[in-house]
């Protein structure tokens, strides 16, 4: 077996639904990794500002894509275990939160830090048999997200226990295929970043037309230009318009226009508005 001694998991037919790839072996959480439990502190220990004899301690809201270090609070070191400190290639997780969109978010850390976790946070810490980035990546895949959302039905708060970490049933390759598929991850995540980044700066020039374009309408000073703004709009809507944020913008130009009587033609027989 892989790890010279035999898995006996069983999962269940919904959990994985799809055959194992040759020299694959299915195995449970806690066949690779250690699940942690949070720093405990009393709120009066808890501060907002470093000091001497404090560590800083994340919090579900530190958790993304990768962790982040916004709104630290920090507390007296004896309350953190040499454990407790984050190592690299450690998962952090949200155990608890009021949303269950949030629960079972996890991020792994890319270098080791003078930091704990909060109460309401696990952490992941992955045996160094395997390749702890490939068990990274299992924690940002919809595999994962789908069995957290399974397990955590008919919970009136939304919590993971670590026993549902550890009973996580996950497909572990070769140890040489791992890394060859966090190689191949990596450099295609590299690549979605960079669409990324492309389309946000598509989005931002978007934006910045769409501005000119409602600029030039509301500020038009006769029928003619209007109807010419108006039809520059027309030609380019659905480049303009294919984000909400600009269909909003759209709204507040027509409510503009309409309260300058530039929305519709004048006639000169309508009653003034002064009779009225």
């Amino acid at each position: 077996s892989i790890f010279r001694y035999e898995f006996t998991v069983q999962p269940e037919k919904d959990e994985f639904p799809f055959a194992l790839p040759r020299d694959w072996a299915w195995c449970r959480g806690d066949d690779l990794f250690e699940v942690i439990r949070g720093v405990s502190y009393r709120k009066s220990e808890a501060s907002e500002e470093p000091a001497d004899g404090l560590v800083p301690i994340l919090r579900a809201h530190n958790i993304n894509v990768n962790l982040n270090d916004a709104k630290l609070v920090h507390v007296p070191e004896a309350n953190v275990s040499e454990k407790q400190f984050i190592r690299r290639h450690d998962i952090l997780i949200a155990m608890s939160s009021g949303s269950k969109n949030l629960v079972g978010k996890a991020a792994q850390a890319e270098q080791g830090m003078r930091a704990g976790f909060g109460a309401f946070c696990g952490l992941v810490r992955v045996t160094p048999l395997v390749c702890r980035e490939y068990v990274g990546w299992f924690f940002q895949g919809p595999l994962y997200r789908h069995a957290v959302a399974r397990r955590g039905k008919g919970i009136g708060i939304n919590n993971l226990r670590k026993g549902d970490i550890q009973q996580l049933c996950i497909a572990l390759p070769p140890l040489a295929e791992q890394k060859r598929i966090v190689a191949k991850v990596d450099q295609l995540m590299a690549l979605c970043d960079k669409l990324e980044q492309r389309q946000q700066e598509r989005n931002e020039c978007r934006v910045r037309l769409n501005g000119a374009a409602l600029h030039k309408l509301t500020s038009a000073e006769t029928p003619a230009d209007l109807a010419k703004h108006w039809r520059r709009v027309g030609d380019h809507f659905d480049l303009l318009y294919s984000v909400p944020e600009s269909v909003e913008e759209l709204r507040k130009a027509i409510l503009q226009l309409a309260v300058q009587g530039k929305l519709v033609p004048q006639d000169p027989n309508d009653e003034p508005a002064s009779v009225l």
